[in-house]
This record gives C-alpha cells, sequence and structure tokens, in this order.
C-alpha cells in the first residue's frame, strides 16, 4: 500500500499545496489542495492540518503561495 504525504506541494510554480483533511479522519479521507494563501491559513487555524511538523510545512509552504501572487519581483 502506497502511503500519500499528509502535505504536499503540487505542480511547478505556480503551483498549490494538497494536504489531508485531518478533522475527517478516521471515518473520511479527503485530500484538499488549495492556491491561495487565505485557504490555507483557514486550514491550520481550524487544524485541518494537525501536528507540528504538518503546521510548520504547511507555514513554509504557505510563504511561497503568498510569494506567487505578490506583484514585487526581483
Amino acid at each position: 500500500m502506497k502511503r500519500e504525504p499528509t502535505i504536499e506541494w503540487v505542480g511547478n510554480l505556480p503551483g498549490s499545496v494538497r494536504f489531508i483533511d485531518q478533522t475527517l479522519l478516521p471515518g473520511t479521507y479527503q485530500r484538499i489542495t488549495c492556491d491561495r494563501l487565505p485557504v490555507l491559513r483557514e486550514a491550520i487555524k481550524t487544524l485541518r492540518v494537525r501536528g507540528a511538523p504538518a503546521i510548520g510545512a504547511a507555514a513554509a509552504l504557505g510563504v511561497v503561495l503568498g510569494m506567487q501572487h505578490t506583484r514585487a519581483r526581483s
């Protein structure tokens, strides 16, 4: 049985974040894909993303999501 990551980056740039909705476990297994920072922020606040390592990864990936939608370029 292949084990999928709890949270991962999908695609190149621009890309999105895909994670397991922890609030539905163990009864339902659902993955959420988001490409906007507010969606990811809500997922962290409502514990859809749960556990220190997953929250840390979500925060780091959120920085990348935020940078995808900024007008500032170096």
